[in-house]
């Protein structure tokens, strides 16, 4: 948890966590672990967190919804920004590398749509990705609470940098639209 606050919201970012078979409580218990690691060992720090982890039993919080967490960036080496991440977050927002670092809420930050993104993790009970009624119905009523918090659109972690993230729904597109019908349902 960087700890850094959004000073906008651009978009409502949906994943996986491409474990099959872990549950939200452990997703969210990885995420809490990640806060352990040692910058100064020899051991590579790994990056990753979600504001929400959402499986068949619970909701879980793990960052506040107004603050950045690390979830879809790219280096522009091994990923990238799509055209529509860089029409939706703009140019100061889609850069790489040294071009990323701006200024930005009084300090010099690694900018990303990380910083312009509520993002939350689903669970999965297999590789498929095929998320389970339960979880769906959960999501479906975050979605709902976080549109009437923020009037942004809903986007795949593939709508950013086209990572197959989250997998059922980047090849099942009919999927995701019933499911953004069943929020927009909700939310009116």
């Amino acid at each position: 948890r960087p700890g850094y606050r959004r000073v906008d919201t651009s978009a409502i970012d949906w994943h996986w966590n491409g474990n099959g078979g872990m549950n939200e409580f452990d997703l969210a218990s990885y995420f809490v672990t990640l806060s352990e690691q040692d910058r100064n060992d020899e051991i590579p720090d790994r990056f990753a967190g979600a504001n929400y982890c959402v499986g068949p039993e619970a909701i879980i919080e793990i960052v506040p919804p107004e603050e950045m967490t690390y979830t879809a960036g790219a280096n522009g080496i091994t990923s990238f920004y799509s055209p529509a991440a860089k029409r939706l977050f703009g140019a100061k927002f889609t850069r790489y590398g040294t071009e990323s670092k701006r200024h930005y809420d009084g300090a010099v930050r690694w900018l990303s749509p990380n910083y312009l993104t509520v993002s939350i993790e689903l669970v999965h009970p297999d590789n498929t990705g095929q998320f389970m009624p339960e979880t769906l119905n959960n999501a479906v009523a975050l979605g709902a609470y976080l549109s009437q918090m923020y009037a942004v659109p809903h986007v795949q972690h593939f709508d950013i940098t086209e990572k197959h993230c989250p997998r059922w729904w980047v090849d099942h597109p009919e999927d995701w639209k019933i499911f953004l019908n069943r929020i927009e349902a909700v939310s009116i």
